[in-house]
């Protein structure tokens, strides 16, 4: 199976983004691309073959990140930034062990939505000994709360706490006209 290559139509503008959020749009518009163009998309037949579910995704075949809505953009970056800043220590353990910050905007992603895949799936992300080792806190210091957390951590996998982080929604992609930016089509996201 060849490799999926994010359409990306202004880089300037893709590289404003992170690339946690930048792996996050790359999943959604990997699981979400479908077999109709936008020239094809409001036609008769290709809006009765969506709506009895023959379509296999909601974001036309040549759709690029510059179609993508302005305001679900904010949203989708806003969204990531969120889980970011939650999970902000799990996702420095997971970075300490080679695992990028793409991979994990993929995974958080396909995490939130269901997918047959993410955080629980990666191995990278298993338990790999006992991490707390080398940490600066003396021995002598250390609190009931630190030793519990340190035995909770030696036990659960990075994987596992980023998919509890990441929790279970619905990221919904449609493509269709916006009253507010003209009559041009964009891709827009519903994030629950």
């Amino acid at each position: 199976m060849p490799e999926f290559q994010m359409p990306v139509a202004d880089s300037r503008e893709w590289e404003k983004l992170d690339a946690f959020t930048q792996g996050f749009i790359e999943a959604a518009f990997f699981s979400e691309t479908a077999c109709f163009t936008m020239a094809e998309w409001f036609e008769p037949e290709t809006q009765h073959a969506i709506a009895e579910g023959q379509s296999d995704g909601n974001i036309p075949s040549d759709c690029d990140t510059s179609h993508i809505h302005p305001d679900s953009l904010k949203e989708i970056a806003e969204f990531c930034a969120k889980f970011q800043a939650d999970a902000a220590e799990l996702l420095s353990r997971a970075y300490a062990r080679d695992y990028d910050e793409t991979q994990a905007g993929r995974d958080f992603y396909f995490t939130h939505t269901g997918a047959g895949v993410g955080y629980w799936d990666r191995e990278i992300l298993e338990p790999q000994g006992d991490e707390w080792e080398a940490t600066e806190i003396p021995l002598d210091q250390w609190t009931p709360e630190l030793r519990a957390t340190r035995e909770r951590l030696k036990a659960e996998s990075i994987g596992e706490l980023l998919t509890k982080a990441a929790g279970s929604g619905e990221v919904n992609p449609f493509f269709g006209d916006h009253v507010d930016y003209d009559d041009a089509p964009f891709v827009h996201f519903s994030i629950y």
